[in-house]
């Protein structure tokens, strides 16, 4: 696809306009919960709160487990791997280059069954739960990386969960065919 270059029109008044968030591969901050890798791309405080946005290194067997976000719709692309997904009472294979989307209150968690370890992209609308991750989180590190939380753990951030409208929710899922 190529676009037609037109002249600068001063009259325009998107002309000028340079709003547009750009940010670089290697920026974000980085935390582990549960095992997982997450870095905060994009911080709902820098869109006016219409996004937040997360990467995640998902290492195999580990995920998040059962919740919802009763505050935001949240929404996965799959980039590379192969994981459970977890979508009210059922649970589905999904492979790379499949999008989810979760609409606030619904059950749902995920699991890595493939042998590498994947990597999710995660989409919060409106923003602000990618706060909850920086306040939770723990510095990543050699000792904590794919390796579950202990209940103890999650006890720790029941109190943060509730201020974020994230309850967690019992038990897995049937399989769906």
């Amino acid at each position: 696809m190529t676009f037609k270059d037109f002249p600068a029109d001063p009259a325009d008044p998107y002309w000028e306009v340079d709003r547009a968030i750009i940010v670089p591969a290697d920026e974000g901050k980085t935390v582990v919960i549960n095992g997982d890798v997450f870095t905060v791309k994009l911080r709902s405080a820098v869109t006016t709160g219409s996004l937040g946005f997360i990467e995640a290194d998902v290492p195999p067997g580990i995920g998040a487990s059962p919740h919802a976000h009763l505050a935001e719709d949240e929404a996965f692309y799959l980039v590379s791997g192969e994981m459970d997904i977890i979508n009210g009472n059922t649970t589905q294979r999904c492979g790379a280059g499949d999008f989810i989307f979760i609409p606030r209150g619904t059950r749902h968690g995920y699991r890595n069954v493939g042998e590498d370890t994947a990597k999710l992209l995660v989409f919060f609308t409106p923003g602000g739960a990618e706060e909850l991750w920086l306040e939770v989180g723990e510095e990543a590190t050699k000792d904590n990386i794919g390796v579950p939380w202990s209940d103890r753990q999650f006890e720790a951030i029941a109190e943060p969960l509730k201020r974020y409208h994230m309850p967690q929710l019992p038990g897995g899922a049937e399989r769906k065919r």
